[in-house]
């Protein structure tokens, strides 16, 4: 199974539906917003390059940001 069918999975799977799916994206926005608000030099020396992930977390949390408003 691929990292998007597991999350196509987990937005589908659990018997408080549409709710399972407002927990996974509050999930994701609360998780970029500490990423965003993070000190770079938290960052520094792990697997991931700190800049790349928090330009991935600017990212998610701009699209989700988007997404709200609509």
């Amino acid at each position: 199974m691929t990292n998007k069918e597991f999350l196509d999975d987990l937005m589908d799977f659990s018997p408080y539906g549409a709710l399972t799916q407002v927990f996974i994206m509050e999930a994701i926005r609360k998780y970029s917003e500490q990423v965003c608000d993070a000190d770079d030099k938290i960052f520094e020396g792990g697997l991931i390059d700190g800049t790349a992930w928090k330009g991935c977390a600017y990212d998610i949390k701009r699209k989700i940001d988007e997404r709200i408003k609509e």
